[in-house]
């Protein structure tokens, strides 16, 4: 009996795999979101913060960084914009790793008992960028694009994935953006939780400067 059959050894191989747990994927049926905080007072200074608890299991875990972006022509996520990346989980800071291959992916282990992932990254809004990642402040208006400033893990349907997105702007701007607001305090906006494909295809454009028109009758 022929016990080397490349068939069955990959046969094998799959199935083994399909067993091995994931801190993503172990998570991915949960019902809460990915819950992330923009900060964009320092906009004006081209400098946005970042905060996003991600719902994990412990474990080995892969983040990625949006790499295709909505009307760009190519893998065009400005992942070099991406600056004073921390991850925290279990009351400790993790190690993570950038895999060598792939700029765009992180990894890092969950540790035993945490089922929250925190993670903080600052972007860099400075000129020169590509796209979505060009001259998108000033000091009186900021373009911010969601997935300037967001993580998500790898394996899930992006449209599985649900974010629960908050901007926080100088009190004195007005935002404008496509996702549905359901709180308003002090230049800090809540929006409702949306899929992922769909927060990154909405940006917000915020400014110091905004006049807003009121429709009468349904929304169009």
């Amino acid at each position: 009996m022929n016990t080397h059959n490349p068939t069955r050894i990959a046969l094998l191989l799959s199935l083994i795999v399909s067993f091995v747990p994931s801190a993503a994927l172990a998570a991915a049926g949960r019902d809460e979101p990915i819950r992330l905080s923009v900060d964009a007072r320092e906009a004006p200074r081209k400098l946005l913060h970042a905060r996003e608890e991600i719902p994990v299991a412990p474990g080995p875990l892969r983040l990625v960084y949006p790499k295709w972006i909505p009307g760009e022509h190519g893998p065009t996520g400005p992942v070099t914009n991406l600056a004073g990346l921390v991850m925290e989980a279990g009351g400790q800071t993790l190690a993570w790793r950038r895999d060598p291959l792939d700029p765009f992916a992180f990894e890092v282990t969950v540790p035993e008992g945490a089922d929250t992932l925190t993670v903080r990254l600052d972007f860099l809004a400075i000129d020169g960028g590509q796209y979505s990642a060009g001259a998108s402040t000033t000091p009186a208006l900021a373009v911010v694009s969601w997935n300037q400033v967001l993580l998500y893990p790898e394996g899930p349907d992006p449209d599985a994935l649900r974010v629960a997105p908050e901007l926080v702007v100088p009190e004195e701007w007005k935002v404008a953006t496509a996702l549905r607001p359901v709180r308003r305090e002090a230049g800090r906006v809540t929006f409702a939780p949306v899929p992922l494909t769909t927060l990154v295809d909405s940006p917000v454009l915020a400014a110091r400067y905004m006049r807003e028109e009121l429709l009468v009758g349904e929304p169009v």
